[in-house]
Order: structure tokens, then sequence, then C-alpha cells
């Protein structure tokens, strides 16, 4: 708190470190029974169970808890192969439910339930292949606060009514072999996303973003239409492709600021908006064999991205600019990646360039410096077991110690990206 000569003494605050705390426990089964003589491949049953406790604390003070149980089930059906034909057929089910206690918690306990089935066909006539796939979702969000949940004075959820969503996927894919050494490729993605849980419903303070999160149970589904077009060449020692991608969003969900802040925290709404993101991603690669010096491979990409908001709103340009903000900044980089012997080697560079296209939060948004993050993994594979394999590995992440802020993160002005940091492990495959 500045120092001031005017009015009565303030007392001062004592602000206490925010800490987060997360116990996860994961269950997965996978199954495939195969056929013969059948129209049908085979069948596949997945499942996956997360249980898992999330909390918030003020240094040692809990302030809120999590505990989720997750429960994920899938269902596949592979055809038989004919001629010209493949294809995969299947159910995917998931329930969620998540329950909260402690004082200062920012969401009400809630349930989803999700059920789809889905369809993705491969047809292939040599130079010529399409892909076919349709999905369709039902998704219910349900809200329940008790009395001892305590909402904010803001948004908070609304009247945090119950939802219910039918979502729609579409894809459309085909590719022109060109020789078996070059290909050019068109397709269409329509796909539709309902609203999360902390979208419609947060209402309080979130401590692990330093934001007072307010929920809108009004939000409508999320829609995004893409064109991709692409190409690439396959030589026998070089790989190179190139992707130009736009996509439409309708009802972009985000987080804007409202302008105004209570006790510290900022307080921000999730609202939606229409925009557009075009993108170039570019890729190149070079394959030597080095003999009993190894395999080596060489390669570098290029990433571009802009977007710009749509939405004919005069508030919603006031309060977020022309662009919206906290996008993904475009960036390249380069890797090098080897095996000698039982010996592997990959070493990667990624430089993330500053932000041009900036929006607003409420001022004018301001760009992070750019940053390069230098990533390197060395692994030792030994077969000397009868059981399986196993892997010494050492990985090293952020090498150069850069101080990496992405202008995408919630909380790049208080927290940049980990530092150097180096793991050792062991990976036994059985």
């Amino acid at each position: 708190m500045p120092v001031h000569s005017h009015g009565k003494p303030q007392q001062k605050i004592e602000y206490l470190p925010i800490n987060v705390r997360s116990l996860s426990h994961k269950a997965m089964l996978e199954s495939v029974y195969k056929f013969k003589n059948f129209p049908i491949a085979n069948i596949k049953l997945n499942y996956m169970g997360v249980f898992s406790s999330n909390a918030e604390l003020l240094e040692r003070h809990q302030a809120n808890q999590f505990k989720v149980n997750q429960h994920n089930g899938r269902l596949e059906i592979a055809q038989k192969k004919l001629k010209f034909l493949t294809g995969t057929t299947g159910l995917e089910v998931q329930y969620r439910g998540m329950e909260g206690t402690g004082t200062q918690r920012y969401l009400p306990n809630n349930i989803s339930r999700e059920i789809g089935i889905f369809t993705m066909q491969h047809l292939d006539f040599n130079s010529l292949e399409f892909d076919l796939g349709y999905r369709n979702d039902h998704v219910q969000r349900r809200a329940d606060a008790d009395q001892k949940y305590a909402r904010s004075r803001g948004l908070s959820g609304g009247k945090l009514s119950n939802r219910d969503f039918t979502l729609n996927q579409f894809h459309a894919a085909s590719q022109w072999n060109i020789f078996k050494k070059a290909y050019l490729k068109v397709q269409y993605n329509h796909s539709e996303r309902a609203p999360e849980i902390n979208e419609l419903y947060a209402g309080n303070n979130h401590f692990a973003i330093l934001t007072e999160e307010n929920g809108d149970d009004r939000l409508d589904k999320e829609i995004a239409k893409t064109v991709e077009i692409g190409g690439g060449i396959n030589l026998r020692n070089i790989r190179l492709s190139a992707n130009w991608y736009h996509t439409t969003y309708k009802n972009y969900i985000y987080l804007a600021h409202t302008g105004i802040s209570r006790e510290v925290f900022l307080v921000k709404e999730w609202r939606s908006d229409d925009t557009e993101i075009n993108g170039i991603e570019a890729e190149a690669a070079y394959k030597v064999d080095l003999q009993k010096f190894g395999k080596w491979e060489i390669g570098g990409y290029y990433d571009l991205v802009r977007n710009i908001s749509t939405a004919d709103s005069s508030i919603r340009k006031w309060s977020d600019g022309d662009y919206m903000p906290n996008m993904p900044t475009s960036r390249f980089g380069f890797s090098l990646t080897g095996t000698v012997q039982k010996l592997s080697i990959n070493v990667a560079l990624d430089h993330y360039l500053e932000q041009k296209y900036l929006g607003k939060n409420i001022n004018p948004e301001l760009p992070m410096p750019s940053f390069s993050l230098l990533n390197a993994r060395i692994g030792y594979k030994d077969n000397s077991l009868n059981i399986g394999e196993l892997e010494y590995y050492i990985l090293g992440n952020n090498l150069l110690n850069s101080e990496a802020r992405l202008q995408n993160s919630q909380l790049k002005f208080i927290s940049p990206l980990p530092g150097i940091n180096i793991s050792v492990g062991v990976k036994v495959t059985i």
C-alpha cells in the first residue's frame, strides 16, 4: 500500500502467499476383441476414472477444496477393411461430479453428463483419399448451490440455471497423392463446444489466477468453422509441409475484464463474441544416416497466428479492442533428434515472438517480450531385463533460464514459466 501524507493513517494490509495443492489418482482399462471372418474387424472398450482433490490455500489455511470424480467410457467398432473403405464407429459417455468445501470456493457443487456417438470413414483410391466424419453429443450441466456456498457481488453464474446442449461435429477432407512424393490436402471442420462448468457457474475469488471469476449461465455453445489448405513433399531425406487455415468462431468464449477490482482481485466475466483466427504452419526436416554415428533428423517450423474480433459491438471494442486479448503468439523453432545404438538424444529450441495483434483489457494490452526455450532429453535403453525394457533418462527444460511470460497466461505479469529445471527418471516397459 503506498504511503501518503493526507487523511487518517491506514493499517497496513498483510497479504498471505497463495498455494495450490493437488492429489490425483487415475485408473485405466483398455481392451480389444478381434473377429475373424466377420464384417467387424474388432471392438475396443476403454475406461478411465479420475479421482482428484484440488485445494487453494492462503499460506497453510485452506480457502477451498474440490473433490472430483470423473468416469469416461468409450466403445469403438472397427469395420473390416474393404477394397477402398475403412472406418470406425463408436459411443462415448462421461460423468463428472465436483463437490466443494470451504467458505471461499469459487464454484458450487456441480454435475456434468455427456454422451456422444461418432463415425469416421476413410476412402482410399490410391492417388486420391477422402475422410468423412460426424459426431453428435448431448451435454448436461447442473449446479447445486448449498447454503454454505457464498457467491460474489458480481454476475456469479446468474441464476445457476440447468443447461442442456446438443452438439454436432462434421469433418471432411480430401488428399491428392502425387507420385508418392508429394500431396495436396483440403479439409473442412465444423465443431461445437458446450461451455464448461466454470464458464457457466463460477462466482467467487479464484485464488490460483488472482481473479474474481464470474460465470454466465446464459452462455450459448461455441461454434467453430475451419477451412484448411496444405501440401507437402516427402523425398528420400527431406520432408517439407505447409498449411494455411482460417477459423470463424461464433460465440467464442473468453474471460473478459470488467474494469472493476475488489479486495485486490480483478473482477472478470466469461463472455462470448464472434471472432476470426488465421494462421500459417510450415515444417521442414532432413534425415541423415551416419552409420556407426547414428541416425539423425534436423527440423524446423514456423507458426503464424493472427486473430481479429468480428463482433459488431461498441462495448466489446471499448473493453477488449479490435483483437482478442490474451491470445497465443507466433513462434518458430528448431529440433535435433538422433539415435546412436541404445542412446537417444532430442534437443529443441522454441522462440516465441512479441505479440503484434494486441487487444485491450479495458486499457490497451501490453505485449510480453519475446523469449526462447531450450529443452533437451537424453535416454539410454537397457534390454537386459527378461520381463521388459528399461530406459534411463535425463530431461532438461528451459536450459537457458529464460524469463518466459506467455501472452495467453492469466498470470503473465506475476509469474513467468519455470526457470531451468532438470529431471532424472527411469521408464519401465513391460
